[in-house]
């Protein structure tokens, strides 16, 4: 039987094999024919549609692409959704109808933006893409509308941010959120998640620099204490420094203090040359008393020194460093016999404890000041966004504070005087790689419970190289830099279904300055920089130590000491080094050997992988008759970077058994999946009112986690029905 194919706007495809007519004429001439006929226009439709039906042969209305768009795009005006089509016409003429706003958007912008779930990352993305897509006119009702749908299942902080459906106003959440707007800071939102865009950080230096400049340095205090991301309170420290260098009356210790997490250490020491901190008082009597004296008053006032050269800071410094060895002196022989783990080759004991569920690499960086641990650690983790530091800690390293003693007593866990007997180049309970290594291949066979220990001759290597003391500080921060980027890459081969820990630490610090080489090396011994060692006849008595002011140096007894059962030591009693064993004099930058709080207290940092929690969306569709079988689709969103294995989801209707859809369905990081399974009797509207539904996730180390799973199920009661006489009118 012929049909005829009503057109109403004009603006259908054809069907195959369809005749098309446009005239009252054209109807006529193609009425005796055989074939289906297609008229446009609403009057030949109306017209030509009441002879088709007088002949008693079906009538077909075609719906207009136009107006199916149009129920895509919410308060779109008139002739927009007109000109969208035709601007589109290519793109959407391949999708099947009838149009759906997901598919549309697809089309004309195929990202993966449009089967995201709404979320903080999500809509960071979305603001992101809109500034940089900026897209026209015509395509906004349809953003409008997808943002509105985004919106309504919102219900964290992001809702604000799905506000934005055009370029202008993801700009105006971008630069609040960021921190360089000009109303309110987002200060309700959490971090931004994403890298920070070029443009973005380009157009918050052009803006805070008139601030800071306004506020006198005021206004970057209140930028660098927000969540904004490290990124870009980085660049507000870079612009405060400008400001700073200019304005030096405006800087304070609190702006010092604020400004040295977010600059780079030698930039920090020009701050400190500018504004000197207070002078430190003689360290306090107990162990974490003295850890935070070192950090929050002697490690800064030596720092300014070290750049300022200032003489009588540097005097002060020489005499609290003094006070620090002789409390140091009456601290460390009980701590040592005590298994203090407060000592650094305590603490390495304690990591190899059997029972250890992960793997631990340990690693040793010769000759680390604590200012260049700060530099690696801080390299590390920016390097690997799994990597978290998770403790950053002061130990005490063993003394006397030089490789050959101190190195030994940390890959054994043990007395430098029990590891000179131990076998060089191994160590109980661990395996032990070199810097010439590739620790590669180990790792990756790494298996629950391994401990390794990773052992780098830098940068005490670099610091015993030629050159001043800037030049030498560049160095060193260039092999600091190769040495993180190496265990970020050893980190890498670890298999990522075994939990990691990373430690980083060093076998002694050094001196931050330089010493002139005067003191003489005592008859029976060699010097290497600030000690010497070798049998002495003197006797230190019961204390183990004789202060030996006018020599210059405080002898220490090798067996009180942990480090010999045959020598002693003589140790440095001022900044100045011994003499060469040749008997030569002249100047060391940085050395080490002595007890000076910064050769003597060293960095233990603590990084984990994949310590955050996985960050899982998930949503369960589906719609079904109360009391009859559904499926159920569970759409599992994964934001971050850490893999997972989506093992079942539970649902609780009222006071029912609880029903398990088993899934063991593996997840990757930044990556989707659907979960889909039967549900043997529908929930009643009445249960859905009152349900709840949870993920049971496992992480690749083996742990097990609980995610919440949103619930958009529908039930259709009893009396539901569907409109199958459709629309007549």
């Amino acid at each position: 039987m012929r049909k005829l194919y009503l057109d109403k706007n004009g603006d259908c495809e054809p069907p195959a094999g369809v005749a098309l007519v446009e005239s009252e004429v054209d109807f006529l001439r193609a009425f005796p024919g055989e074939g289906d006929i297609l008229v446009r226009g609403p009057s030949l439709c109306w017209w030509a549609g009441n002879v088709w039906l007088g002949r008693g042969w079906p009538v077909l209305p075609l719906l207009s692409p136009v107006d199916e768009l149009s129920d895509c795009a919410l308060g779109a005006e008139p002739g927009q959704v007109a000109q969208l089509y035709e601007e589109n016409v290519r793109l959407l003429s391949q999708l099947t109808r009838p149009f759906r706003l997901r598919n549309v958007l697809e089309a004309i912008y195929p990202v993966p933006l449009w089967r995201g779930h709404p979320s903080l990352r999500h809509a960071a993305e979305w603001l992101v893409w809109l500034d940089q897509t900026d897209p026209p006119p015509t395509v906004l009702p349809l953003l409008r509308t997808q943002a509105m749908l985004w919106r309504a299942t919102c219900k964290g902080p992001e809702l604000v941010l799905y506000d934005a459906y055009d370029a202008s106003k993801a700009r105006e959440l971008l630069a609040g959120w960021l921190g360089y707007g000009d109303g309110a800071p987002g200060a309700d939102l959490p971090a931004f998640p994403l890298d920070v865009p070029r443009r973005h950080l380009d157009t918050a230096t052009r803006n805070w620099r008139s601030r800071i400049v306004r506020t006198q340095g005021a206004y970057v205090e209140d930028l660098l204490r927000r969540m904004t991301p490290r990124r870009v309170r980085e660049r507000a420290a870079e612009i405060a420094f400008d400001f700073y260098r200019s304005n030096r009356g405006a800087l304070s210790q609190e702006v010092v203090r604020l400004l040295a997490d977010f600059l780079t250490p030698e930039r920090t020491g020009e701050l400190r040359k500018w504004l000197p901190p207070p002078q430190p008082g003689n360290p306090p009597t107990d162990v974490a008393h003295v850890r935070q004296w070192f950090t929050g008053e002697y490690l800064p006032f030596r720092q300014w020194c070290l750049l300022s050269e200032d003489t009588e800071g540097l005097a002060k410094a020489e005499e609290v460093g003094k006070a620090f060895a002789l409390w140091f002196l009456g601290f460390y022989p009980t701590a040592i016999s005590g298994g203090d783990p407060a000592v650094a080759f305590a603490r390495s004991n304690t990591l190899r404890g059997g029972g250890r569920e992960e793997v631990t690499l340990l690693v040793i960086a010769d000759g680390l000041s604590v200012i260049d641990a700060e530099t690696l650690v801080r390299e590390i983790a920016s390097l690997d966004s799994r990597l978290t530091v998770c403790r950053n800690d002061i130990v005490f390293a063993a003394v006397p504070t030089v490789t050959g003693v101190c190195k030994p007593a940390l890959v054994h866990g043990c007395t430098p005087r029990d590891a000179a007997n131990l076998p060089a180049g191994d160590a109980a309970g661990a395996r032990v790689l070199t810097e010439n290594q590739d620790p590669g291949e180990a790792l990756r066979a790494a298996v629950a419970g391994d401990f390794f220990i990773w052992t780098h001759g830098e940068p005490d290597r670099t610091y015993h190289s030629h050159g001043d003391t800037v030049t030498l500080l560049e160095k060193v921060r260039g092999a600091v830099q190769t040495i993180a980027q190496r265990v970020v890459t050893a980190a890498s081969a670890v298999p990522s279904h075994l939990r990691l820990r990373i430690v980083v630490t060093t076998d002694h610090g050094r001196l931050l300055g330089k010493s002139e080489r005067a003191i003489p090396v005592p008859s029976g011994m060699h010097s290497h920089q600030r000690v010497a060692m070798g049998a002495q006849p003197d006797s230190t008595g019961n204390a183990g130590h004789v202060v030996r002011e006018r020599e210059g140096y405080l002898l220490l007894d090798g067996r009180r000491f942990g480090f010999s059962d045959t020598d002693d030591c003589a140790v440095a009693y001022s900044d100045r080094a011994f003499r060469a064993n040749d008997g030569k004099s002249g100047v060391e930058h940085f050395p080490h050997g002595g007890l000076a709080p910064e050769e003597v207290l060293i960095s233990w940092c603590e990084i984990l992988r994949d310590q955050e929690p996985p960050h899982i969306e998930c949503k369960a569709t589906g719609s079904a008759r109360e009391g009859r079988a559904g499926q159920v689709t569970v759409q599992c969103v994964n934001t971050g970077l850490v893999d997972v294995t989506i093992e079942v989801i539970e649902f609780q209707f009222r006071d029912k058994p609880t029903i398990h859809v088993v899934a063991n369905t593996p997840l990757a990081g930044m990556s989707q999946c659907a979960v889909c399974g039967t549900l043997d009797s529908w929930p009643t509207p009445s249960d859905l009112r009152a349900a709840s539904c949870v993920a049971r996730i496992r992480l690749p180390v083996g742990d097990k986690d609980t995610v919440p799973v949103e619930l958009d199920l529908r039930s259709e009661g009893f009396y539901s029905r569907d409109n199958i006489l459709g629309d007549l009118t």
